[in-house]
C-alpha cells in the first residue's frame, strides 16, 4: 500500500511538483544498497512527510487538478487520509528499523562477525519492547515477527563461529550485565572440537578461556581493560 503513494506521485509531473512544494523538496524515494532497505527508507520518508502529504491532498491545488477526479488519485488521497494506514506505517518502521541496523552492520566496512550475534539479539529485544504496551494481541504479533527472524537467522546466518566471535569480543564479554547463554557456549565448544582435533589441547584452551573470562594475566592489565571497546576484536 505504501509503495503505491510514491509510485503515483512520481509518475505525474504536476503531482510531483505539488508534493515537493508542500514537503519543501523532501523526497519520498531514495536509493539504498538492498531492496529491503529501499522499502524501509520509503516507509520512513512517508512517515516523516505524513503531515505535509495530508495537507497536499486537502489543498485547493489538489482539489482543482484533474488527477483528483481519477480513480487512482481518489484511492491515493483516501489512503493518505486513513489513520489506520499511518498506524500501519508507523508499526512497520518501528519493527523494521532494528533489522535494518543489522543489515547495515553486515554491509559496513568494519568486520561484522564479532557484532552480528549480539546485533540480532538486540533487534529482537527492540521489537519486544515496541509491543510491550500495545494491547492483548501484541504478543502474538511479536512472536510472529520473531519466528520470521529466527527462520532466516537459523537457516542462513547463524553458525557456531558467530557464537565464538561474540564470546571473543571483549566489548560484550566484560559487560557486567551481559551473560552468555547455553547456545553461545555450545557454539564455542563445538568450534573448538571441530578446529582442534588434539584432545590434550582442549584442556589448555579451556584454561585459556577461563583466564579470559576471569580477566587475569594480560587480560587484566590496565591497557587491556581500557581498550576493550576502543579496538576492533580482529586487531
Amino acid at each position: 500500500m505504501a509503495r503505491s503513494i510514491p509510485k503515483f506521485i512520481y509518475n505525474h509531473a504536476f503531482v510531483l511538483s505539488l508534493m515537493r512544494r508542500f514537503t519543501r523538496n523532501k523526497e519520498l524515494r531514495r536509493p539504498a544498497i538492498t531492496r529491503f532497505a529501499t522499502t524501509f527508507i520509503t516507509l520512513q520518508s512517508l512517515l516523516r512527510c505524513q503531515f505535509e502529504l495530508k495537507q497536499m491532498f486537502m489543498s485547493d491545488d489538489w482539489r482543482n487538478c484533474r488527477y483528483n477526479r481519477r480513480p487512482n488519485g481518489k484511492a491515493i488521497a483516501k489512503m493518505v487520509y486513513s489513520e489506520t494506514f499511518w498506524h500501519g506505517v508507523e508499526e512497520a518502521c518501528a519493527v523494521s528499523e532494528p533489522i535494518v541496523k543489522v543489515l547495515r552492520l553486515v554491509d559496513g566496512e568494519k568486520p561484522a562477525m564479532p557484532y552480528l550475534y549480539e546485533g540480532m539479539d538486540r533487534a529482537k529485544e527492540a521489537i519486544r519492547s515496541y509491543y510491550a504496551d500495545k494491547g492483548s494481541d501484541s504478543l502474538d504479533r511479536q512472536m510472529m515477527l520473531w519466528d520470521v527472524i529466527d527462520s532466516r537467522w537459523a537457516g542462513m546466518l547463524h553458525r557456531p563461529i558467530h557464537a565464538v566471535a561474540l564470546f571473543l569480543n571483549p566489548t560484550f564479554s566484560y559487560k557486567c550485565n551481559f551473560d552468555f547463554d547455553g547456545e553461545v557456549m555450545e557454539g564455542l565448544h563445538s568450534c573448538i572440537q571441530r578446529m582442534v582435533p588434539d584432545p590434550e589441547l582442549h584442556s589448555k584452551i579451556n584454561r585459556e578461556i577461563q583466564s579470559y573470562r576471569d580477566c587475569v594475566a594480560l587480560f587484566g592489565f590496565d591497557d587491556a581493560i581500557r581498550e576493550r571497546t576502543l579496538f576492533m576484536p580482529h586487531k
